[in-house]
């Protein structure tokens, strides 16, 4: 009635795991700045060394990303980009773990309407005290 499928089945033994091939990242920031030898842990870049906030603001609206795996290299250039977090961790905060995510689109429309009101507020006020 059954079969015996038993020479089809792989036992444990002969599973032999693929070693760990960290992927290895080169960040370059709109204004030139390149964060190197970051590893990737998940949506996680992982730094060597404590990178500050200011680092990131109003220098993400072209990145350049590079990531090596093994032989295998690939670069993606990415647009509005925004920092999701920044942390620091391990033995008194050694590494910086940072995530980066294209801004969802309600966020830039959010931030193409806000600059418009900001010049309209300006230019209302430049009318006013040119009328004074």
């Amino acid at each position: 009635m059954f079969e015996d499928y038993t020479e089809d089945i792989t036992t444990p033994e002969e599973i032999v795991p693929e070693p760990y091939v960290p992927t290895i990242c080169t960040i370059k920031l709109a204004d030139g700045t390149a964060l190197d030898n970051l590893e990737l842990n998940g949506n996680n870049y992982i730094a060597p060394g404590i990178i500050e906030d200011a680092v990131f603001a109003g220098n993400l609206d072209t990145v350049e990303i590079t990531q090596t795996r093994g032989a295998e290299t690939t670069t993606t250039i990415c647009h509005d980009m925004t920092l999701v977090q920044n942390t620091t961790r391990f033995g008194g905060g050694t590494q910086s773990w940072f995530v980066l995510a294209e801004m969802p689109l309600e966020e830039m429309d959010r931030a193409a309407l806000e600059a418009e009101i900001t010049a309209l507020q300006l230019a209302l006020v430049e009318m006013y005290e040119g009328r004074l």
